[in-house]
């Protein structure tokens, strides 16, 4: 993930914000941090769009913790960068979307109930600018938190034995099949090792940003 040349200045923090936006989007549906592995183990369109967004908004929780973990910069810059890498997000992701029921999204019974709680009922009409609105903040601090505790573990166990990624991957499945359905094993540790890959670029990035 090549995110030199940044420019000077106020400039240069922006470049990385939509570096890692870009970055966070393309290795989904460009690269083969995705829809590859996905398709091979669902041929399901509503499944496979619904994953889509989740490890779009999941790539952006990476980079957010890299940030937040390796990026030893002033606290303003910090602010500036992630709330620009987020703005970058939506307006990309929101791009190429028309109009789609809530409910194409949104099965996972924890954000059915707060939509059904902002907005009444988790049966109307609405795009991905507004949907990112309702979910992302929840999303990528959901799996942020997951993924620092299966770093964490598996930092104490010398990763011998730990996936860092398994917590994360299952909270966004959760996104896709709902609450119940049961994940293939050897999809999530494929899926594990492209982010893990992915990760890796954005913390070297963020450590080494001045």
């Amino acid at each position: 993930m090549a995110m030199l040349g940044f420019g000077k200045g106020k400039g240069k923090d922006l470049g990385l914000a939509e570096a890692l936006a870009t970055v966070s989007i393309k290795m989904v549906f460009d690269g083969p941090g995705g829809d590859l592995i996905i398709k091979k183990y669902s041929d399901n369109k509503e499944y496979l769009d619904r994953f889509m967004l989740a490890l779009a908004i999941g790539h952006a929780a990476m980079a957010t913790a890299a940030q937040d973990l390796n990026l030893s910069i002033d606290p303003a810059r910090k602010t500036f960068i992630h709330d620009h890498m987020v703005k970058t997000f939506t307006k990309k992701m929101s791009e190429f979307s028309g109009s789609f029921p809530v409910s194409k999204y949104i099965v996972a019974d924890h954000e059915v109930k707060m939509i059904e709680s902002e907005f009444g009922n988790c049966d109307f009409t609405t795009n991905m600018k507004k949907l990112l609105g309702m979910i992302y903040d929840s999303r990528v601090a959901e799996y942020e938190s997951a993924l620092k505790e299966g770093l964490d573990r598996a930092a104490k166990d010398d990763g011998a034995r730990i996936n860092p990624f398994l917590k994360m991957v299952k909270a966004m499945g959760k996104h896709v099949y709902g609450d119940e359905q049961a994940m293939d094993k050897v999809f999530i540790s494929q899926l594990s090792s492209v982010m893990f890959a992915c990760l890796q670029s954005m913390m070297s990035v963020c450590e080494e940003y001045e």
